[in-house]
């Protein structure tokens, strides 16, 4: 029985092959098969990224995803944006566009650029506003 072996009973609940799992606190699964998804809070755990000039804010291999999107909150000394971005590549050329931004000071405090690098897909930043960082929730999709 691996439920006694990789968790205790009051943390995951087992239900039969078409039943439910509960879990509470972190759970982690590879090659899930769900059909239906729901989501209580959506959140990125991921760290703050201080940003210079051109500074990688995200990286992903070529070879593993086509396109991503991600939201963004941007805060430093001058105040705080919020920022959708598309991104595509062809394996040669990335093409990124912020499709909705605002930001607290009426004006971009990041600019975003993207290229491809040593086999790896960069999202960059950079911005003259002291003190800044970007926090990343990111969804990627494969070819």
């Amino acid at each position: 029985d691996w439920s006694s072996d990789v968790c205790s009973s009051d943390l995951v609940t087992l239900g039969s092959t078409t039943g439910n799992v509960t879990a509470r606190g972190t759970f982690n699964s590879t090659n899930a098969n769900i059909s239906t998804l729901g989501v209580g809070n959506y959140y990125s755990n991921r760290n703050s990224v201080v940003v210079t000039t051109n500074t990688v804010i995200d990286q992903f291999s070529v070879s593993a995803y086509r396109s991503a999107k991600y939201t963004m909150r941007v805060n430093s000394d001058d105040g705080f944006q919020a920022v959708e971005v598309l991104l595509v590549h062809n394996g040669v050329s990335c093409y990124v566009t912020i499709y909705g931004s605002i930001s607290s000071t009426g004006s971009d405090i990041i600019s975003l650029t993207a290229d491809i690098n040593s086999g790896n897909v960069r999202l960059m930043a950079s911005t003259t506003s002291p003190n800044t960082n970007v926090k990343i929730l990111g969804t990627y999709v494969p070819d």
